[in-house]
């Protein structure tokens, strides 16, 4: 009976969540505004945090958001605010009056991409804290966008026509132009030559995120965790609950590899299936 309760809930979660990535990217990811791609990072963000709870509280964490925004805001003369005055203001709130830093200590967590974590606990790995960021600076004006750097995660803002000024997040917002992008890739031992700096739209953004947390969830090596009476135990639950999230997002955002989690994820929904009609 108690195999049968464990499935039903995971059946429940699952088609609830999928549920709702099908009406955030399939109907609300039709505005492609600055605006629209913003919100949109907000809501996947908090549908990620729901892998772990029953309940997300938009409310407080758009609150918790305005309230930076606000202090931002209130650190600018709007008739002066360059882009990299607006960043700086950011900087100032988010990473010294805020606290949030890099989990450096323990970076393979599944917490640290959580926005409800991140946001209690002033911890998070760099594309959790690149949402946060984007997410206020929306609300004060200023459009960011993801970048798949190999390695890293970053985000930029253009500070003129052409002319990109990119931050690290992970640093406490370092601000770096292109020359200082490749430095910090040497370091993580990329080439000196210049490397693609693809843009993360908010599709590719969610399936990169739900990665990391499948990586942090995924059962050691020779099969998955039992809790000794046959039944997958909670992380099992969540790291299978989480593939089948990005298998959906996958799929939305054009990506290739859903035949890897496919089979796995259908056998777990059959065997709950099966479990809960014979228990």
């Amino acid at each position: 009976i108690r195999r049968a309760a464990a499935h039903a809930v995971w059946l429940v979660k699952d088609a609830s969540l999928g549920a709702k990535w099908e009406q955030l990217l399939g109907n609300g990811a039709q505005d492609t505004s600055a605006a629209a791609a913003g919100i949109l990072v907000e809501e996947g963000a908090c549908l990620i945090a729901e892998l772990e709870r029953d309940v997300v509280d938009r409310a407080a964490i758009g609150a918790r958001l305005d309230s930076m925004a606000q202090q931002v805001r209130a650190m600018l003369d709007p008739e002066t605010a360059t882009v990299e005055k607006v960043l700086g203001a950011m900087n100032t709130v988010l990473f010294e009056r805020e606290g949030l830093r890099g989990n450096s200590e323990s970076y393979y967590e599944a917490g640290n991409s959580y926005i409800t974590d991140v946001l209690e606990r002033g911890l998070g790995i760099p594309i959790s804290l690149a949402v946060v960021y984007m997410c206020v600076g929306r609300r004060v004006g200023v459009r960011l966008e993801g970048v798949n750097a190999p390695g890293h995660f970053l985000l930029r803002t253009r500070k003129e026509e052409r002319e990109y000024v990119y931050v690290d997040v992970f640093a406490g917002g370092t601000l770096l132009d292109i020359d200082g992008v490749q430095s910090l890739l040497q370091r993580f031992g990329w080439p000196p030559q210049h490397v693609a700096l693809p843009s993360c739209p908010p599709r590719v953004l969610f399936a990169r995120m739900l990665r990391n947390v499948a990586n942090t969830l995924r059962p050691p090596e020779g099969g998955g965790e039992n809790r000794g009476d046959g039944v997958p135990s909670r992380r099992t639950h969540l790291f299978v609950l989480c593939l089948a999230q990005l298998v959906q997002v996958m799929k939305f955002s054009g990506e290739d590899g859903v035949q890897f989690y496919e089979p796995e994820i259908a056998l777990f929904r059959a065997t709950g299936a099966a479990r809960i009609l014979n228990p």
